[in-house]
């Protein structure tokens, strides 16, 4: 049975490193211990590391944490800690444009309005592999969560 995610609200989960060999069983243990039905899609990764520091660990690594911002506490992000890179856990976020009949959604996150980010800062993200791209309406669209906080950590 899956537990109360409530409980990891502002709880580091792996701290004092950027290596997916450090961070990804810690985070995997997270996500089977409170959404076990989720963690079977990393089953694989898991059980075999050959995937790490090659090609797919980006993507990998992508997808968990996406995967962990889906079980967060409600009002809390999955991601690095203001003012600590390498401090990664639930956290929480107090941003009222982003608040929608009282929950904070994830899927607000990924978009802002053209006029908050500059062409200059949106070819300075994909020159470092962040996929953004104008939408309808005056909007700018991140292609993931974890674009979007990384973009939103770094101001």
């Amino acid at each position: 049975m899956a537990k109360n995610t409530e409980e990891l609200r502002n709880v580091c989960v792996s701290d004092g490193t950027m290596r997916t060999e450090d961070q990804f069983p810690k985070m995997y243990w997270i996500l089977k211990e409170y959404a076990p039905e989720k963690a079977k899609e990393f089953e694989k990764e898991a059980a075999d590391d050959s995937w790490m520091g090659g090609e797919e660990d980006g993507l990998i690594m992508d997808e968990l944490f996406n995967a962990l911002n889906e079980i967060a506490p409600e009002g809390c992000i999955f991601g690095s800690q203001e003012g600590d890179g390498a401090c990664f856990g639930f956290w929480e976020v107090e941003e009222e444009s982003c608040k929608r009949r009282g929950r904070m959604l994830k899927e607000d996150y990924k978009f802002i309005p053209e006029d908050e980010i500059s062409p200059r800062e949106i070819q300075r993200l994909r020159d470092c592999g962040i996929i953004v791209k104008k939408v309808e309406g005056g909007w700018i669209q991140f292609d993931t969560w974890t674009d979007y906080v990384t973009w939103k950590r770094q101001r």
